[in-house]
């Protein structure tokens, strides 16, 4: 099971301790929330491409996967992501 911790202590700063140790601050400068969210859908696409590709016996050297997300102009926020 996967463990993640956040903590706000007011202001507009939000930690977050992964599983592992690694802390995260999110603040009004980024990285934003959505960066995050973002970053974990290319790290599992691309990691699952690259297991495709060695499941076809495909040799590649490198993996690329842009990601695209436009948030909404009215609340709530919400993102709409294109994958690229």
């Amino acid at each position: 099971m996967q463990k993640v911790v956040g903590v706000w202590n007011g202001g507009k700063k939000v930690s977050s301790t992964l599983g592992n140790g690694l802390k995260i601050d999110v603040t009004e400068d980024g990285p934003f929330s959505t960066d995050l969210v973002l970053a974990g859908l290319t790290s599992c696409a691309t990691r699952t491409l690259t297991l495709i590709f060695s499941k076809m016996r495909v040799e590649v050297d490198s993996v690329e996967l842009e990601v695209l997300a436009e948030r909404q102009k009215k609340e709530p926020p919400a993102i709409r992501v294109t994958i690229c």
